[in-house]
């Protein structure tokens, strides 16, 4: 695939990242062998891609502004701040104001996501002409997704709670709504889709600084990572029932009347 078919297909590579959080305070300013997560991340994607294919994409406060600028500008990559709690305006508004028409999302909690995954995902979304191209073959933290402004902006009236839009995915996993492609890349391991390095709590950082301090290295290849899961992480099991509606968010749109969709 050609270098810049990002691009001339314009499509964004979007960190989506906060400062602080909720389980693990600070979470995007750990360290890991001298680097934060963050820079971990962008690292990885840098091997891969120009820095201007990648955005980080954070909202207004001020541990968000002053962190990721220093970020930015560290890495000569573009930094883009939005709105707090309605994530979807905030990912619309940098899309208009970068002129991108699909983008990949990528968030500070997956600093081991798969550029090479990004690449083959992009190529189905742009030949097909996708509202929304994902992959389950791999651990969840190694997965990208990509969205087109098209879809993000098709049904933005009709979401019930913007301030869940968060949990973007659940939104666009949507068949009867959206031109969605599940893409199907080769295994190492079969059962390799049920296991995790997302981080999300200290435990799940704990796991990644291990595997890095094994490995000496930032830039871990796909094998050495499921390799390694495979060893020292228990096996989750993927819902496949997600509910629209939950004390935690509420991904329904005014229309809906079902109370659950599938996520295979």
């Amino acid at each position: 695939m050609k270098k810049d078919f990002l691009k001339s297909n314009k499509i964004g590579i979007f960190i989506l990242s906060r400062y602080n959080s909720k389980r693990l305070k600070k979470k995007a300013g750990l360290k890991i062998l001298g680097k934060t997560i963050i820079e971990i991340l962008i690292q990885r994607l840098l091997n891969f891609f120009d820095t201007k294919n990648l955005t980080i994409c954070s909202s207004k406060t001020n541990n968000n502004i002053k962190f990721y600028k220093l970020v930015s500008k560290k890495f000569n990559i573009k930094v883009f701040f939005g709105n707090e709690k309605n994530v979807l305006k905030r990912i619309i508004d940098c899309m208009k104001l970068n002129r991108i028409k699909h983008f990949v999302r990528v968030t500070g909690d997956n600093p081991l996501t798969d550029p090479s995954a990004i690449l083959n995902l992009a190529n189905h979304h742009i030949k097909r002409g996708n509202d929304y191209t994902y992959t389950e073959s791999l651990p969840i933290g190694l997965r990208p997704e990509i969205f087109s402004l098209k879809a993000l902006e098709k049904n933005y009236k009709f979401i019930e709670d913007l301030n869940s839009t968060e949990y973007l995915t659940y939104f666009f996993i949507r068949k009867d709504l959206y031109k969605i492609q599940k893409v199907n890349l080769s295994k190492k391991f079969k059962n390799q889709d049920k296991l995790s390095i997302s981080i999300d709590t200290k435990k799940d950082f704990l796991l990644l600084k291990k595997m890095m301090k094994y490995y000496r290295n930032i830039l871990i290849k796909n094998n050495e990572i499921i390799s390694y899961l495979k060893k020292n992480s228990n096996q989750k099991i993927i819902k496949k029932k997600i509910f629209l509606k939950t004390k935690k968010y509420n991904v329904k749109y005014l229309f809906d009347n079902k109370k659950y969709i599938f996520l295979r």
